[in-house]
């Protein structure tokens, strides 16, 4: 599949940080780390057309709701009956399909109006319980997950992955309480190094 920049309205992207570079952010064995990742590729997808769109493009289309899969370079989280949120793993830009739906699957901007964190390293997952009531120590044998909840007071979308000793966790929350959110990481998660340029 090719790929394609979609041209998000950048009007509406407005978070006060900007991410360091992929790069800096090679994770060293044992360090624990909060990456600002809200300029990564990303959307949604949702509408009873999803499945079999998902099927022609040779996508994945995960099995049950709060389960990821992952094809070419993305990863599919599954977020309701016919809602997914894809994830690219790196800065190259989504395949050319998305910008060319047909009727029955429509795009959720996620890229317009999410943040996105990615929580690393030793005590991830415990950390993360200082921000949820949501019991996360038993997934941490469950990679490939989501979690819908609440996290800091905001609607949140969680995305674990990784295995007990490296853990991975993608936090989403709404675009608009991006610089209130690395206020809380800086407040609870203090042993955590936050990766951004101000």
């Amino acid at each position: 599949m090719d790929n394609v920049t979609l041209s998000p309205n950048t009007a509406l992207r407005r978070f006060p940080s900007v991410p360091c570079s992929v790069e800096s952010m090679t994770e060293i064995a044992g360090t624990r780390i909060i990456a600002d990742l809200t300029h990564r590729p990303r959307t949604g997808l949702r509408g009873h057309g999803t499945p079999e769109w998902c099927r022609a493009n040779e996508l994945p289309f995960p099995a049950g709701i709060n389960c990821v899969a992952r094809a070419e370079g993305l990863r599919i989280a599954r977020l309701g009956s016919t809602e997914l949120l894809v994830l690219s793993e790196s800065d190259a830009a989504l395949p050319s399909a998305f910008a060319d739906l047909p009727a029955g699957t429509y795009l959720a901007y996620r890229e317009e109006t999410w943040a996105w964190f990615r929580m690393t390293g030793p005590g991830t997952v415990e950390a993360l319980a200082a921000c949820t009531s949501e019991d996360l120590v038993h997934l941490r044998d469950a990679p490939d997950r989501v979690v819908q909840t609440r996290f800091a007071g905001l609607d949140a979308v969680l995305v674990l992955s990784g295995t007990e000793k490296a853990p991975v966790v993608d936090i989403f929350t709404d675009i608009a309480s991006h610089r209130y959110l690395t206020n809380v990481f800086a407040e609870r998660c203090p042993e955590f190094t936050l990766q951004w340029q101000g």
